[in-house]
Order: C-alpha cells, then structure tokens, then sequence
C-alpha cells in the first residue's frame, strides 16, 4: 500500500493499510482557493434500457436519508415473481437527486452482494418489477449507509517530490477509483484498466487484498465536496463491483506487490468496464528507462492546499522522472498521497504501463516514491493464469499433456481452445510455443475443426527437456495466454520414448548415502530442518517443500569450518544406462566468493573422482542443475557421486545444502531420428570440422537416438564401431561418398 514520507533525510519505512487511508483535514492553515467548476466527467449519462410492455410494479418506496450527500442500500431479503436466476424480474433504483439510475436483476443482485451501487443525494426510489403482478412482493432493506457514517480525519499524509504538488485533473478513460469500504467511505485505492484479453486491472496488492463485499470501483467519479473527505459519487453505470474470485494479489516488499482482478459487468448497461470505457493501459513488455527520463502516474489520491480539496479522491495525473530499476523495484519520483495506492506509472515517450505506485519514500529533495515494475515474474504468472472474469480462455490438451515426446519428431498434441467471460478465440489463430533451452519458438497449428488444432513437436535428441504451451487471438485484439511476451508458466516433457528412475533421495534421511569429513571443525554436513534467518546466508527452507535436507550445520547461525566435509551416494548400475541425467538443487552462499560446492563422479566404486560441476556463491537461494553425464563420464555398473564443500582455510561464511536428488535414464529405444551422414555437428556439412565429433561420439559422448550418433552410425546397427564407420566417414568425408 502507499506509505507517506518520513521526515526529510529519514529511511523510508513501510506503513500498514490503516494508513493508506488516512482523511483529509476538515480544516487547514491556508486558506483554500475556490474550488473549480471543472467536472471530468466527460460522458454522458448511460440511459438504462429497461423492458415496459407487459411488466408491472409491484413495489415501490422512497429511501431517504436527512441531509446525506450519498447514500448505500444493503438489502435483506428479496422476493417476488420473476426474481430469479434469469427471470424477468428486477430492481430499479433513481436517485431523485440526480437522476442516477441503477438496474439489478437477480445475478447482478448476487454480484453486488446485495448491495446497491452509491447514489448521489439523501434519497433513492426503490421500485420493484416483474411480468408476474403478485402483490405479496417482499423488498427488505437492512441497512442504508450514508456519508453521515463517515469517520472523519485530521490529516493528509503525502509523499510530494519537490516543492510543488504537481497533480492535475484527468479525465483518462483508465483510471478508476476504488471505494473499499461505505463505512470508511475515503478509504480510497487506484485501479489501471489494462489490455490483457478480458480488459481487467492492475493495482497494490494491499488494495486487492482488501476488497469485500463493501467494494466499488468508480469511473469518472464527480469532485468531492469543499472538505475534502465527502465522496460525491458516479452515475450507477460508471460502478462496477469486483469479482472477488478474480483476485490475486503479492505483498512480499518493495518490487513485490501487485494486486490483479476483474469486475462484472455493469448491471445497468450490461457492458464490461473496457468496453465502457474505450481505452486501456498497454502493458509494456519491458522497461528500457534511463535516469531522469520521463515517467507519469495517474492516481486518486487526497488533496490538501493550495491543491483544491475538492480535487481530493478523483484522478489526476502528473509528471515525473525515472530514477530506477533493481529486479521488478521501480523508483520513480512523481507526487502521491493517501488514494494514490495503485497509482499507474507510464513510460513519458510510449505512454506504456510500466509500474503500479505501492510505497512513498519522496522527499522535497531526496528519496523516489516505489513501484512495482510490470516485468514482476509473479505478476507475470498471474497475467498467464487470470481467475475468475479475468479468464478469456479454457485451454485443453486432448488426451492430457505429454510427459515424454519422441526424439523422432512424431509426437503430436490436439488442443481446444474454448472462449468465456464473452471472449472468444479467432479461427486459423492457434500457435505453439517452446523451448529447449533457447529462444521460444513459435509454429503455427493446424486447424482441424471448430476451435480444434493439432501440434507436432520437432525431432530433437534423446533427453532433452522442452518447455511448451499453446496460445490463441482472442476477439478482443489480444493474444492469450502471451499478455506479456513468453509466459512462465508452461508445461514442459522430456524427450524419451520411456524413463528409469535409477536414484532419487528428497534428503528427509540418508537411505544409503553417506556422510564423511576431513578437518572440519565445524558445520559438517548433516540431515537437518533449515533454520536460516534471512540474514545469515544460509536456507530458510528446504528446496522440494518436504521439510529437510543436507545442510552444513544445521544449527542455528553455524556453518561451516574447514573441510572437506562430503555426501558420497550408493554406488548405482549404469551399465546399460542410454542417457542418464542428474538432477539436484544446490545452495551455495559464501561471503567472499573463495569456495565452493564440487560434484564428483567415480566409475570404479569411489577409487578415483573426476569433477562433473563446481557451484560456486550463487547468493541466498537454491539452484537447480541438471546434468547429462555422457559429456563427463562413461557410465558402468561401478557409478556413485559425491559432493564435497570446504571452507579451508577457514576465512570466510560458508553455507552449503543439497536436497532433490535424481538420477533418471531416458530410453529413446525404437526413435527414429533423422540425420545427414558425416554431419557431425549438425551444420549441413562434411568437412574437417566433423573429425572432433565424430572421434567423440565413439568415445560414448552421444549416445543412441541422437542426431550426432545417427550421423556417426553410417552402417545404421545402432552401434559405433571404429572399423566399419569409421572406413565409411574417411570415405564420405574424403570423396563426398556419403549415404
């Protein structure tokens, strides 16, 4: 949530939502300005388009409350003939102030929580009707809530950068006021309409977290009254309540928090907020600023002079500078004040969504007011896996989604994308994504029926990973699930005809590995429970979510003293492996960079050990590796690992762990893969350059199923043999003799 300044020269701290929505003074020491006649709201009233022919009123009162600016009605209980899920029936709701109208059937009166939208004035008619008179309709008003609710404040906290606010009223068609609560009713947030497919919103995630069933959100909401702290309040058709199932939010610090959710469509009009508005925010997919370039918010926060109050809690917009990016931590110094939380921060030369406003920390002369950048990989995921109305479109994959595909390049998928939430897909627009470690790249998919593709995953070799997902046009212009570039959260399979799980160890116990130390004094490895602070180095937790895992002193704040200390593995039969992998995660924090963590592999029992990776500080987190050991060691019946970690001599903080443990055989058995022969490293010719790779497949380098194999294997027996491939490559290679 946005937080206010500290006194000038002071660290910038965080503050808890309560003061997000502190009130703007009653009274002030400058004497205010008129106020402006100015009114952003630019569109004209929506008319309600209501049936007449053949419905009667069968219920009808004033609600009134004496001397209110606006009032809220909470219904109680409801009933009457044709109010029902899709019945003819409704709730017509007028204010006899300004005319707004407000219409409910029996689903929107379930969106809105049995809520009405706010009204303008001190009295609303409340009608009821149906094309089934029944004269025993029940229309029971539980609770009316009026401005005279309110709890008024003595303070306008802000977080201005320089010595003037340099807000102005803006009538931009994005930005929307989030009203949390009718009980604290300038508890106020700030909501960026964007153009992901379903047109939903960015905001902090201390705002989305706190939406209830209170919550509105108000486009082009009228100046608030002279003090400031009175909410004059939008036409019915400009208020739209959020689907609650929608939301996701993160407030996890500074460049961690965001909040993402959707609204219903207006009950009055029957239009969703985008298509209302006409305009939204362009994501931008990344963020290439230098200091002082220009930036822009656009934010609801509060006013005090020489700013007009009734300015207070209605958009405006203002200009500032870039000041900089650490991760998804945007500093920008633009002015903000209580309300600005979820303020829009765009680029000043694109007019691109770059940031949402979430803490202060602007002074008149130092300091930058914080955001959390768009390229946010969490917020990102949440952009690729939308809830609730946020959900354009239902993605399946036929059959489930392949774990293995053939390395021959025959494996296909049928996928059907199924529209929702009144989107829908484009015919002929389907794409499939992936990866093998690269670039994505993109192919196009065949149609074969109404919303139907069918995908087929190239050749590729033996034990590679790919990851993989499929997108489509939506009929609102935007390409689902890419509402940024490259999602990450995508499937991903294993190029094999079948697997073997020769070894795996989670670390909850040894099961059958072992532990040994050479001159360690202290923080040996052991079997423990993480028990990091955050501060010291070492994990907080384990890596694989099952509780423990080996770690160099497992104590709190000990770690480790000279060394070696070493985890030796169970030796394994590899014998007739195709191509083994090891997969492990590794933690690795060392404060001055000089150790390391070593895995080794022996092929005779643990007599000798040749290094196959060394991890060296790789800050406080876990890393994964994977690891094919053909392109380090010919695997036999005599395998087994070992990792070993020093801090010798003893100069340093050193915190080592080990935890998800895998050692699996991809079988590519009965593949067929395609290959040009003597084109060793695969550049589409024969040439001197294929004599190294031809010497290292036949010494175990690519094993079957491969194209580097296939393009050794001249005679085609599955076998590398220096007699009969070798003659025919020198003759290949030599005369152009190639098969």
């Amino acid at each position: 949530m946005l937080n206010f300044a500290t006194p000038l020269f002071q660290q910038r701290r965080t503050i808890s939502v309560g003061c997000l929505a502190l009130l703007l003074a009653l009274t002030s020491a400058h004497a205010e300005q008129t106020a402006p006649t100015l009114r952003v709201n630019h569109r004209a009233p929506i008319s309600a388009t209501l049936p007449s022919d053949g419905y009667a009123l069968v219920h009808s009162e004033i609600i009134d409350v004496p001397d209110a600016h606006w009032i809220r009605l909470q219904f109680n209980d409801v009933r009457f003939d044709g109010f029902e899920p899709n019945g003819p029936g409704y709730l017509r709701l007028t204010s006899l102030m300004d005319g707004g109208v407000q219409v409910l059937d029996f689903d929107s009166y379930l969106q809105w929580h049995q809520r009405s939208a706010y009204f303008n004035g001190d009295a609303v008619l409340l009608e009821a009707w149906s094309n089934r008179a029944n004269a025993d309709a029940v229309v029971d008003v539980l609770t009316v809530k009026s401005d005279l609710d309110g709890r008024g404040g003595d303070s306008a906290p802000r977080s201005i950068c320089g010595n003037d606010d340099n807000r102005m009223l803006t009538d931009d068609d994005r930005v929307a006021r989030i009203v949390l609560s009718d009980f604290e009713p300038t508890i106020v947030c700030t909501a960026s309409l964007i153009n992901d497919a379903n047109g939903c919103f960015l905001t902090s995630g201390g705002c989305a977290a706190s939406m209830d069933n209170d919550t509105v959100i108000e486009f082009n909401p009228p100046l608030t009254l002279p003090n400031g702290t009175v909410l004059m309040h939008p036409a019915p058709a400009d208020q739209y309540v959020p689907d609650l199932s929608s939301v996701q939010s993160q407030t996890a610090g500074d460049g961690e928090d965001w909040g993402y959710f959707g609204c219903f469509t207006n009950s009055t009009t029957g239009l969703s907020p985008r298509v209302s508005q006409g305009d939204s925010f362009t994501l931008a997919s990344q963020i290439d600023l230098s200091e002082d370039d220009a930036v822009r918010g656009y934010g609801c926060g509060a006013t005090v002079p020489p700013l007009f109050r009734t300015w207070s809690f209605v958009p405006k917009e203002t200009d500032g500078t870039f000041e900089g990016l650490v991760d998804s931590e945007l500093s920008v110094r633009v002015d903000a004040t209580a309300g600005d939380s979820g303020m829009a921060i765009t680029d000043g030369a694109t007019d691109e969504l770059i940031g949402i406003l979430t803490n202060d920390g602007c002074d008149v002369f130092v300091g930058a007011n914080i955001a959390t950048a768009v390229t946010n990989e969490e917020l990102r995921k949440a952009l690729t896996t939308p809830l609730g109305i946020c959900v354009p479109i239902i993605t399946t994959i036929l059959g489930g989604a392949p774990d293995l595909v053939n390395p021959d390049g025959t494996t296909t998928v049928m996928v059907e994308f199924l529209g929702v939430n009144g989107t829908n897909p484009v015919t002929d627009t389907g794409v499939f994504h992936y990866s093998t470690g690269g670039p994505y790249e993109s192919v196009p998919m065949n149609a074969i029926g109404f919303n139907l593709y069918e995908a087929t995953f190239p050749a590729d070799i033996c034990g590679t990973l790919v990851d993989y997902y499929f997108s489509v046009m939506t009929d609102t212009g935007v390409r689902f699930p890419d509402q940024l570039p490259n999602p990450v959260t995508t499937l991903r399979a294993a190029y094999a005809t079948g697997t073997t799980t020769v070894l795996a160890n989670n670390f909850e116990a040894l099961n059958g590995w072992d532990i040994s130390n050479t001159n360690v004094t202290a923080g040996a490895f052991a079997i423990g429970t993480p028990g990091g602070n955050g501060n010291d180095g070492a994990p907080t937790a384990d890596f694989d979510g099952s509780g423990r895992c080996v770690l160099t002193g497992p104590m709190t704040n000990e770690d480790l003293d000279g060394g070696p200390t070493r985890l030796r593995s169970p030796s394994v039969d590899l014998g007739s492996s195709t191509e083994p992998f090891i997969t492990f995660a590794v933690w690795m924090n060392n404060d001055d960079g000089d150790d390391t963590v070593v895995l080794q592999a022996s092929t005779n029992g643990g007599l000798f050990w040749d290094n196959i990776a060394i991890i060296g500080d790789n800050g406080p987190q876990w890393l994964q590796q994977r690891i094919r050991l053909n392109d380090f060691i010919t695997p036999n019946a005599f395998t087994r690992f070992r990792f070993q970690v020093s801090d010798s001599p003893n100069n340093s903080r050193t915190e080592a762990a080990i935890d998800a443990f895998e050692l699996i055989d991809y079988e590519c058995a009965g593949a067929v893969v395609t290959c040009s022969k003597g084109d060793i490293n695969l550049d589409g010719q024969v040439n001197g350059g294929d004599v190294s790779g031809f010497v290292g497949a036949l010494l175990g380098n690519n094993g079957l199923g491969t194209p580097e194999f296939c393009a050794t294997d001249f005679d085609n027996d599955n076998a590398l043999e220096i007699g009969d491939d070798l003659n025919a490559f020198v003759d290949c290679l030599v005369s152009g003799t190639c098969p």
